[in-house]
């Protein structure tokens, strides 16, 4: 007799997995799945540009901090009187001028790299706010992967033979001894 309940048990537990195994719940569970892995790497990818962007607007400030601080120099030359031939004055005004050209050019592309990074920084915080929570807490949420059949429910319902007949019994009083713990003192405390 125990043998064919074993083999109902075993035939049980395999419909049980099948049914585990199609339910909508778990299709659902894998293209969640499929799109976080999407998710992932379109992430890992604009945190890539995000750094890269973030190295280039950093080199870019460099470089018009540069340019700036060698204006001031020879601003501060010409200002101080230190230049006396008038085509050493014309050269340094004319290095002046395109100085201040090439710091323009360099401002813009500080520009364009603030522009092009905040678009990526707000493309990056957008699809990490569409990642799901986790496909493990999604499957787990999925109610009808945890309901039982009728069947299952039915035999749950009969009552246990063997071993399993009744559980296990543990001591319903506890001893101050058995937990470790002193005898009340309460009433021994002034009010």
């Amino acid at each position: 007799m125990k043998l064919l309940e074993l083999a109902d048990l075993d035939a049980e537990l395999s419909r049980l997995d099948h049914r585990r195994r199609t339910l909508p719940e778990s299709q659902e569970y894998e293209q969640a799945e499929a799109r976080d892995g999407e998710l992932r790497s379109e992430l890992a990818t604009l945190e890539a540009q995000e750094s890269d962007l973030t190295r280039d607007q950093s080199k870019a400030e460099r470089d018009v901090d540069q340019v700036r601080s060698r204006i001031e120099r020879d601003r501060a030359r010409l200002d101080a009187g230190l230049v006396s031939s008038p085509k050493e004055l014309e050269n340094l005004q004319s290095e002046i001028a395109s100085l201040e050209h090439r710091q323009s050019d360099l401002e813009e592309v500080v520009l364009e790299v603030m522009e092009r990074l905040e678009e990526v920084s707000r493309r990056r915080t957008s699809v990490a706010g569409n990642r799901p929570r986790s496909p493990a807490s999604a499957k787990r949420s999925a109610p009808a992967a945890t309901r039982r059949s009728p069947r299952s429910a039915r035999r749950a319902a009969r009552p246990r033979t063997g071993a399993l007949a009744s559980p296990p019994r543990f001591p319903t009083t506890c001893s101050a001894s058995m937990t470790g713990s002193a005898p009340s003192t309460r009433s021994a405390l002034p009010s």
